[in-house]
């Protein structure tokens, strides 16, 4: 399903390979299907597992850092730039008496790394949301930080009339970078299970990230909705028809919403989350497995409740037309909405023997709380990632799957797909063993003892 290159796309590649020859970086090749390639890029998985909640070691032995741990690390050996993209940013308790509990020092220990960089003469940068009346930003985190950091606020309804920023992302020294579902929040770290993808020594894509970071910084200088031909700096080369070739596997960032994409003349070559995500539905053969913490074809938000089926009526075309075997792990925690199980009854009904082995199968993750504290603990204890697997690749994202997420708010993912098509670039064992490490986490999940069967009515 990848489009011809045009000459466009060729020209924009070399204009991103000269601009990288006069940055000092190694220059990426040309591979014959019009896509860069950077075999340097290195990859991983990080995850934050909820205190008291005890998991089976994945199948085939990958370990998974923590969440806070790779942050930290990220941050200390910055000697450039930082850059942080974040919903929100509560890095310590904004109540007094949470501060001294054990899992709180987690989040203690990301900002002091934040302040030490700062203190260092790295540039920091940080962008959190101010589209809603009251922020739930610790206002102490940022006075802790504005010595050492410049922090802007992005109004999202300001520019959309509706929207939030709900990107999670950090960029360190235009290399390293992390993208995922956990937000810079000291519940992500300890009593929220998260998820993330990180990629060391990979400048093509943390500079193609920075320019979505550099979206949010300058539209969070604007009143109205600016004119996106205005910044050719937006514009990427790398995207759903021309993905970046590292390992033998193709890789593209996509964003939403679509206005910061642009179209036509307006366009930034950066390919639309939603389009990324559909993509990889489309193109599978086999399976799709996804873990996200909540779905909805309807708006959750706002005064009018539009249905949305897009993604809705793809996996339905996939497990009746194509008999393509639909797993999907929802969360259930203190703030389920009353109508996700509607939803997610009518998906799980599509189940029989006459699909071939086809159908969708629905569970429902719940993190459990274990004493008083945490029961009283708000916005944790919840499965709280955002990925895809197909037969085919991974969808990575900072997004729930309901229709504002998709169409008026800030998300970014990273879409993985090996390389089958191109032979001179064949998938290398370590590609394919970091596919399969995301396998391996869906499965210790929906198989865990956290995971709940929805029965099925009659």
């Amino acid at each position: 399903m990848f489009e011809p290159v045009t000459r466009c796309d060729v020209f924009l590649l070399l204009v991103s390979l000269v601009a990288m020859a006069f940055n000092g970086l190694a220059s990426p090749s040309i591979s014959s299907s019009g896509g860069l390639v950077d075999d340097e890029c290195k990859f991983s998985f990080a995850q934050s597992i909820p205190d008291g909640l005890v998991l089976p070691p994945l199948q085939h032995g990958a370990d998974l850092k923590p969440t806070h741990e790779v942050l930290v690390d990220m941050i200390d050996k910055a000697t450039s730039t930082i850059r942080i993209a974040s919903f929100y940013m509560e890095l310590t308790p904004q109540q007094a008496n949470l501060s001294d509990h054990e899992t709180a020092k987690p989040g203690f220990e990301v900002r002091e790394a934040i302040k030490k960089a700062g203190g260092r003469n790295v540039n920091v940068e940080i962008i959190v949301d101010r589209s809603n009346k009251n922020s739930i930003t610790n206002e102490a985190d940022i006075d802790y930080l504005k010595d050492v950091a410049s922090i802007k606020r992005l109004n999202i309804r300001r520019l959309l009339r509706s929207g939030i920023l709900h990107s999670k992302f950090i960029i360190v020294d235009n290399s390293t970078f992390y993208l995922g579902s956990a937000n810079f929040d000291w519940r992500s770290y300890s009593q929220v299970k998260e998820i993330g993808v990180v990629a060391h020594n990979c400048p093509v894509l943390a500079q193609d990230l920075d320019k979505i970071f550099q979206t949010y910084s300058v539209m969070s200088e604007h009143e109205i909705m600016p004119e996106l031909r205005e910044f050719p700096e937006f514009r990427t080369s790398i995207n759903l028809q021309t993905p970046l070739i590292t390992n033998g596997v193709k890789m593209f960032l996509a964003g939403s919403p679509p206005a910061f994409n642009g179209r036509d003349e307006q366009a930034t070559g950066r390919s639309g989350d939603i389009d990324a995500l559909l993509h990889l539905i489309y193109t599978a053969n086999h399976t799709i497995d996804i873990s996200v913490m909540n779905y909805s074809p309807q708006e959750e938000y706002g005064p009018y409740k539009y249905y949305w089926p897009r993604i809705d009526n793809a996996l339905r075309e996939a497990a009746v037309r194509r008999h393509v075997r639909v797993r999907l792990l929802f969360s259930r925690w203190s703030n389920s909405k009353a109508t996700e199980s509607m939803w997610y009854k009518s998906l799980n009904a599509i189940q029989s023997e006459a699909l071939e082995g086809g159908g969708i199968f629905v569970k429902l993750y719940e993190v459990p709380a274990l004493d008083d504290w945490q029961k009283e603990l708000p916005y944790a204890r919840v499965k709280h990632d955002k990925y895809m697997l197909t037969d085919t690749g991974l969808w990575l994202g900072t997004s729930n799957w309901a229709p504002g997420y998709f169409t008026k708010t800030c998300g970014v993912s990273l879409v993985m797909e090996e390389n089958h098509q191109n032979q001179e670039q064949p998938s290398s064992s370590s590609s394919s063993q970091l596919i399969q490490t995301m396998r391996d986490v869906f499965e210790r999940d929906f198989n865990s003892e956290y995971a709940h069967e929805l029965p099925r009515d009659c």
